[in-house]
């Protein structure tokens, strides 16, 4: 995507519970709610030093089993900030033509009157499938994108002003054809989750970006857990 484009965010300050929390569970009804309100959409490269905002990156982890699908981020990639590192999320940021209108009605004055917002959930979803579309060359159903969590840190400049999105898609259930690798991002490849937990990508060390750290931490301990 060009940093001329439009993208989609949300103001800092109406995020529930404040930001730099990590991971946690998302509860896509309450940003869903606050979208309709404080969702906006500007010109990417404002809002790219803009700390007041916070970017909506869908995040979908595509999973085969017990394996992830893994990269390292090449320097051909969008996000500069991120070159060298390794990812388990394929998405981007939430350009214009994504959005999708909510057309809930409220009654006013004893007329029907459109909400006129942001539908969230169609909005992300729509995103997540485009992404997966052009990074990976995979057709995904909208039904098979299973929103889970949501991030947001500080740890990096580049954190500070996205608020990751997670979704899970795993392929196997959701009856979808194994990838074409030479389609793929470059290096994709599929690996076990103790191996990334470890920082090995392909039998080499490697450092994982901080989000994908974050998701993984996540899935160690709930497999400890379960």
């Amino acid at each position: 995507m060009s940093k001329k484009a439009h993208i989609l965010v949300l103001k800092a300050s109406s995020v529930p519970g404040g930001l730099d929390f990590g991971i946690r569970p998302l509860d896509l009804d309450g940003i869903a709610a606050i979208a309709r309100a404080e969702a906006w959409i500007g010109p990417r490269e404002v809002l790219e030093e803009d700390s007041s905002f916070v970017q909506f990156i869908p995040y979908v982890v595509v999973r085969q089993g017990g394996r992830l699908l893994a990269y390292v981020r090449e320097a051909s990639g969008g996000e500069d900030r991120l070159h060298g590192n390794f990812s388990v999320g394929i998405g981007g940021h939430i350009d214009l033509p994504d959005v999708v209108v909510d057309e809930t009605t409220i009654v006013e004055k004893g007329k029907e009157v459109p909400l006129n917002g942001i539908d969230i959930a169609r909005t992300l979803t729509r995103s997540a499938v485009r992404e997966i579309s052009e990074e990976i060359g995979m057709e995904v159903p909208e039904q098979a994108v299973h929103w889970t969590h949501v991030i947001h840190v500080t740890t990096k400049p580049v954190d500070a002003v996205h608020l990751g999105l997670v979704a899970t898609i795993d392929i196997d259930e959701a009856g979808i054809p194994p990838l074409r690798f030479e389609q793929c991002i470059g290096n994709a490849r599929f690996e076990e989750i103790s191996e990334l937990a470890a920082g090995r990508v392909g039998g080499m060390s490697a450092e994982a970006e901080t989000w994908t750290g974050l998701v993984l931490d996540m899935l160690v301990k709930g497999a400890a857990g379960a």
